[in-house]
């Protein structure tokens, strides 16, 4: 994951994502589902993997000790986006569908 560099960048990235929404508006929502329940929600992630490395029922997590490594060394960020407390916040939601996001954004005109 890369970070933002300017608010420009983060700007563009919520209009892109607007934009994406916008495109959503007419699809069916009876046909979407959850492929993976809480794929986007990073500590439950988190926690899967730890409990999975500690199960290790294939005998593999030696095999995969630089990476589990990695991770774990990332441990305190997995919650950052979900722990912050943004102080502005906008919520897009499409008319044909209960799906909402939010996000903190530069004060600007997003119809743009």
């Amino acid at each position: 994951m890369m970070p933002v560099e300017s608010t420009e960048q983060a700007f563009q990235a919520g209009k892109a994502f607007g934009h994406f929404q916008r495109l959503l508006v007419g699809l069916p929502t009876p046909r979407l589902h959850d492929t993976i329940p809480d794929f986007h929600h990073t500590p439950k992630r988190f926690a899967a993997l730890q409990q999975a490395i500690a199960a290790d029922v294939a005998g593999r997590a030696i095999l995969a000790k630089p990476e589990i490594e990695f991770a774990l060394a990332r441990q305190s960020i997995t919650g950052v986006l979900l722990d912050a407390n943004l102080p502005e916040r906008v919520t897009t939601t499409t008319p044909s569908s209960t799906t909402s996001c939010s996000m903190t954004l530069p004060r600007r005109d997003l119809r743009d």
